[in-house]
Formats: C-alpha cells, structure tokens, sequence
C-alpha cells in the first residue's frame, strides 16, 4: 500500500523531482490523452491544469469554448504531487504554462506558500461565501463534496448498520471494514473535532479492529460495498453512495458529526502566459453558466442553489488550505498508525 504524504515538507522534494521530468496528462475534447511534455498556449487559449476525473473534462472544455467562440481550453491532467512539482518548477524556471489550476486543499496551500499565485478578479471573489475563498483572494472553492461512512445494508444485519464511524469500534466489526490508504480526509475530520491527542488514540484503537487497508478510490469502494464485495468502509464522497442508491442498489451511508466539506480549489498565477484569456474563462467558470456545466456533469458547485444549505450547520469543518498544518499533522499520524508507508 502507499499514500502520498500531504505534508507541507514535500514542496521542496517533489519540486526537485519535476525538474528530472515529469508528465502530465493532456485531455483532448473528444476525452483521449496523451503524454504532454508543455502545454502550448496561445493569446487566446486557456491553459487549465487540474486533478479532476478525466470523465466530464471534454463536457467542460466544450460548453466553455461553446460560450465564447474563438476561445479554446486546453485541460492537462494529473496527480496533486505531480502538478503542484510542475507549477513550482515552472514558475521558478520563470516558464509558466499554466493559465489556472484546479486542486484539493493541501496542494493549493503549497503553491499559496510558494507565492506563486495571482489574486482572483474581485467580482468573482466578492460573491463567494468567506469560507469558501481565500482572505487575500488567491484561490476560490468550486466543487464541494459531502462524507458517508458507506455500508452494504444487505451483509450487515440492521441492527449493527453503522450510525457513525466511531461503531466500527464494536467487537462485530473487527476485521470487517476498510480503511482507504488514502483516508486522509477522514484523519483530519477526527483531528479537528476531538483534537489530535484523542484522534490519535481513536485510530490506535480502530488500528487494533484489524481494518483491510485498501488502496482503491473512493469510487471503487463504495462500489465494492455496493454490489456485496465488501461490507463498510470508514469513508466515501457522498455522491457515491447517493448515485448508488438511486439505483436501487444495497448501499447507505452514515453521516458524520461534525460533518466535513471537501472543497477544491481553483487559482491563477503571477506569470500566466495568456492573462486576457485566463480571465475570459475565469469568468464564464464561477458564472451561471460555468455552474450549470458542472451540474450537467454531476457536480456540486460553490455558488450552487445547494451551497447554503451544505455551509448551514454551525459545527462545519471545511477542508481548506489555511488548515493544512493541521490536515498534515492528521495524515502523517494516519500513515504511522495503519502503516501506510
């Protein structure tokens, strides 16, 4: 198993491994790829390099070009690590290719510490909620996703369907549910909320109910619950076990208390080559329009008729990049104890 360590440690490390060479994934509008050593960026294209599922980039790129003729948007692909090692490099190298980047919190805190980003257009960030954007006004939230702790209610018997993560504790469950090895959220949801100290005791004490530790996406697992081949796991995005359900499938989720945002993160640089463009796409991406396209896709969206209701609970926990000392902390404990190395 492995997991990549979100601590703010790496910058130097994975920046170093960019400048050896490495690639990320262009995503073509009819959805292919390829290995793209640039992206070439002309006045009027929009570089946009992001860790979003390869399913929905072409809807992306062709309603944004659909709505402003004459504008193309060239989406390149990758792991957190690697992009957040590339825009370094780049922007040290003072050879930018990226116009804007989508990322989860952590990595966007890297390259907010890195000082390599650009302030938001103040129209986009003033109808933003505060939570949802950074205080100098360098990145904003765009997708957001509610957690489950996912179960098969036809393996477990009803009376032990989980109400939280903290029942996996029963003997029951000792050696019947997964751990992700990339659980990070969840660790940081358990730091927040009760403190590290006592997070670090409750994952001693889940470590000692003999958890599988799985490294499949979230995805994969609640489908692996959902047709049977598991029975719980500690988490999964809420939208995988809603689409499930909605398909008559075995599938429930408990919520958690405090319950947690995941919310990425979108930002533009300092040296982006095509500015005009940039802020062309900027635009039309927090407009009703670019909001809409990612519901097409099945996305929630900051700025969604959604967004109020899912900001409401006054216990909110929001992964966001100004809390990345504590979601490192959080991870770092997470792979010692599951021994996830």
């Amino acid at each position: 198993m492995s997991i990549k360590r979100r601590s703010l440690r790496r910058t130097a490390k994975i920046a170093l491994a960019a400048a050896l060479g490495l690639g990320l994934v262009a995503c073509g509008g009819g959805g292919g790829g390829g290995q793209s050593e640039g992206a070439e960026g002309g006045g009027n294209n929009v570089v946009y390099y992001t860790t979003r599922p390869e399913d929905g980039l072409p809807e992306l790129k062709t309603a944004f070009e659909t709505a402003n003729p004459g504008y193309t948007l060239e989406i390149i692909r990758g792991s957190s690590s690697d992009m957040v090692a590339r825009l370094i490099t780049e922007a040290s190298a003072k050879q930018q290719k990226a116009d804007v980047v989508e990322i989860n919190s952590l990595p966007m805190s890297q390259l907010a510490e890195a000082g390599i980003l650009a302030p938001l257009p103040s129209s986009i960030t003033d109808a933003l909620p505060d939570r949802t954007k950074a205080p100098d006004g360098t990145y904003a939230g765009t997708r957001y996703f509610g957690h489950y702790t996912p179960y098969n209610t036809n393996l477990v018997p009803e009376p032990e369907w989980p109400k939280s993560y903290m029942d996996f504790l029963k003997p029951y469950w000792r050696g019947q549910f997964i751990i992700g090895a990339n659980d990070v959220e969840w660790a940081y949801q358990v730091y927040a909320s009760m403190g590290p100290e006592k997070g670090l005791e409750l994952f001693q004490q889940l470590a000692a109910q003999e958890p599988q530790i799985r490294d499949e996406g979230r995805g994969a697992l609640a489908e692996l619950i959902a047709v049977g081949q598991a029975k719980a796991a500690i988490m999964t995005l809420s939208y995988h076990v809603e689409r499930r359900e909605a398909k008559g499938l075995p599938i429930a989720g408990a919520p958690w208390d405090p319950p947690l945002l995941n919310i990425d993160w979108l930002a533009t640089f300092n040296g982006a080559p095509n500015p005009d463009a940039t802020n062309v796409f900027l635009t039309w991406f927090f407009s009703e329009n670019g909001i809409a396209t990612d519901a097409e896709i099945g996305f929630n969206r900051i700025g969604d008729d959604g967004t109020a209701d899912a900001l409401a609970d006054p216990n909110l926990l929001i992964l966001s990049p100004d809390t990345a000392e504590l979601q490192s902390k959080a991870a770092e404990d997470f792979e010692s104890v599951f021994g996830v190395q």
